[in-house]
């Protein structure tokens, strides 16, 4: 069957490839160039892909005999219904895809094959752990030592950025998480940050230095015959006699970067909202309320597919939502990378296929070759608990603003709490100006959605629940 090229919309992040993923009926492919037809289909013939595909390592990926003008094979890839980026990973999560980076290598080389490169873009996390998506990344070596072929980028792309987070904070790691166009953590930053003896020497010097050292770990993966014209013979023999010894090539190795990783300190600095949830989440089944009951069986009510969770903290409602509910897609998002971080290690452990992202859905970083959150966790339900009273109250937003934003991820309802007393702790809280108050809620609330019902969940908590001006009641 041929595919008409009118019908199709190409990835904006498929740049540099053996083809081009595209979009094509609510289905993914990749159009593979005629030159690179024959290594594609020998990955599959192989047994590589199965064997990545059957360990949870690789996205589930298969021939067609669909055709596309200018490519000469069509592969079709199964849809990860949920797409996070990079910078929106909490720790874990990025610590999870640089050791499924790893031991998707430590497979690929029983076969013959690494991956020219390991850039966190070419993992997505879905049912509940990361999974590799670029089949274009990988490339026959002639070496099957246990030596990691994309070592620098590896580097820049994951233990460098979680190095920085460990002992710097969830903002200064999530800064130099991978980002679009392979803007990575640059290795004079990270060195000048680890050891400041570095600062003292120029930048282009640091980074020069520094790719001769990787370039001498990763020596067996280098042929020296493009080298004998620029060294002299007896650099040549240093470099043939280095290439038997496992003195230099040991910190590329596979099995001493996973070893690194697992004995990595989880990142240790508070923030202020990360133990909000430890009361309910002590366990490995979350412990509900009625609050969260009641959110959740609603929720059930209305009959929905999928749900986000905005500002959800650790993730107790969406937990115990999954657990209610299996066959809905929830997602989960807060813009504490720890709470998130919490959630989405115990999500993890109890096997709960939860999508999970640090985002703050009010100010948040975009790119324009990716595609905006609004529509990446865009779900028939919203859900906003104990939020809008910070916004208003103490960072000032506008409330229609705040509705605004809510409304862009809502196919079809949102649940939202007002907070009658503002910023009560259970025991006092401080005064509220006259515009605060419930009947303002409402008239704002009304403007955007249309109101479904309102339920006095406890004293501090009213729930009202509202669908889109698209959707009926």
């Amino acid at each position: 069957m041929k595919v008409p090229e009118s019908e199709i919309r190409y990835s904006p992040l498929s740049l540099v490839d053996i083809g081009r993923v595209f979009f094509w009926q609510g289905r993914l492919f990749r159009g593979i160039s005629g030159d690179s037809v024959p290594a594609v289909q020998k990955m599959f013939e192989c047994g590589l892909v199965a064997r990545l595909v059957s360990e949870h390592l690789l996205v589930n990926s298969w021939l067609t005999d669909l055709q596309l003008e200018g490519y000469g094979l069509v592969v079709e890839h199964e849809v990860v219904p949920v797409t996070t980026y990079p910078r929106e990973w909490s720790f874990s999560m990025l610590r999870d895809a640089a050791l499924l980076v790893l031991r998707l290598n430590e497979i690929a080389i029983s076969y013959g094959y690494q991956t020219k490169d390991c850039n966190g873009y070419n993992v997505l996390f879905g049912s509940g752990g990361p999974v590799f998506v670029d089949l274009g990344s990988f490339v026959e070596v002639r070496t099957r030592a246990d030596l990691l072929l994309s070592y620098k980028e590896f580097l820049r792309s994951y233990y460098y950025p979680l190095q920085m987070w460990r002992s710097g904070g969830q903002y200064l790691g999530g800064r130099v998480a991978p980002r679009a166009l392979a803007l990575l953590c640059a290795p004079e930053a990270y060195l000048r940050y680890r050891w400041p003896f570095f600062r003292w020497f120029n930048g282009t010097t640091i980074s020069r230095a520094w790719k001769t050292l990787c370039s001498i770990r990763t020596l067996q993966h280098n042929s020296l015959d493009n080298t004998t014209v620029r060294l002299s013979p007896w650099e040549i023999r240093i470099l043939v006699q280095l290439r038997k010894t496992r003195l230099f090539s040991r910190p590329a190795r596979i099995s001493v970067l996973s070893h690194k990783l697992r004995k990595l300190p989880s990142a240790s600095s508070g923030s202020t909202w990360a133990d909000y949830h430890d009361e309910f989440s002590r366990d490995a089944v979350p412990i509900t309320t009625n609050r969260f009951d009641y959110v959740a069986t609603k929720l059930s009510e209305l009959d929905v597919e999928t749900v986000l969770e905005l500002a959800g903290n650790q993730g107790v409602l969406s937990r115990t939502l999954k657990r209610r509910s299996g066959h809905v897609r929830v997602t989960c998002t807060d813009m504490d990378a720890i709470a998130i971080d919490k959630g989405y290690q115990a999500a993890r452990d109890a096997r709960e296929d939860i999508y999970w992202a640090v985002l703050n859905p009010f100010a948040f970083e975009g790119s324009a070759i990716e595609r905006p959150p609004e529509q990446r966790f865009r779900a028939d339900a919203v859900v906003v608990l104990a939020l809008t009273h910070h916004l208003t109250l103490t960072q000032n937003f506008r409330l229609d603003y705040v509705f605004d934003v809510i409304a862009g991820y809502a196919k079809r309802y949102v649940l939202v709490e007002f907070m009658p007393l503002g910023l009560f702790d259970g025991t006092s809280a401080p005064s509220v100006p006259d515009w605060y108050n419930e009947a303002w809620f409402l008239k704002g609330f009304t403007c955007k959605f249309v109101l479904v019902e309102r339920i006095q969940l406890e004293p501090n908590r009213i729930l009202f629940v509202g669908s889109t001006t698209t959707a009926s009641p």
